[in-house]
């Protein structure tokens, strides 16, 4: 399967922080995500993730939800706090809890996933194709378009 590139002229300014303690998982998404024109860094967990957070600006995190030292809904919560703006996308190969606090993140993808399901999520979120209901409404989040 092929994927197209990034078309707009500001891809290459698109900066991408890419978390899971999952050196393969962390591998094929950094491939894809180059591929398509995306400048990616890598993370292991959320402590380190948030460290680079800190240092650096970055258009999407995509983080996986199970790690060690600091979940993906912990560092959902601390990005936000940090940079509300930023779209957070959140992987995982777990049963989400209904209980779980689910506001600080965007989008949930689940594993497994196809490549062009990630493509898809990713220029959803940086073009802030995703719309968050207020938390009143009940409403599960949507994709607009």
């Amino acid at each position: 399967m092929s994927f197209k590139s990034v078309t707009t002229e500001n891809s290459k300014e698109l900066r991408i922080l890419v978390v899971d303690d999952d050196e393969g998982v962390r591998r094929m998404l950094f491939l894809l995500l180059t591929n398509l024109g995306y400048r990616v860094v890598l993370a292991e967990n959320g402590q380190q993730a948030f460290e680079l957070f800190s240092r650096d600006s970055f258009s999407l995190v995509l983080t996986d939800l199970s790690m060690p030292e600091m979940d993906g809904f912990a560092l959902a919560a601390k990005v936000k706090m940090a940079s509300p703006n930023t779209p957070i996308v959140m992987v995982t190969g777990s049963r989400v809890e209904e209980s779980a606090d689910t506001n600080c993140v965007d989008y949930i993808l689940f594993k497994p996933f196809q490549l062009a399901d990630v493509h898809r999520t990713v220029e959803i979120a940086l073009a802030g194709g995703f719309f968050r209901p207020p938390a009143e409404s009940g409403a599960e989040i949507q994709i607009q378009g």
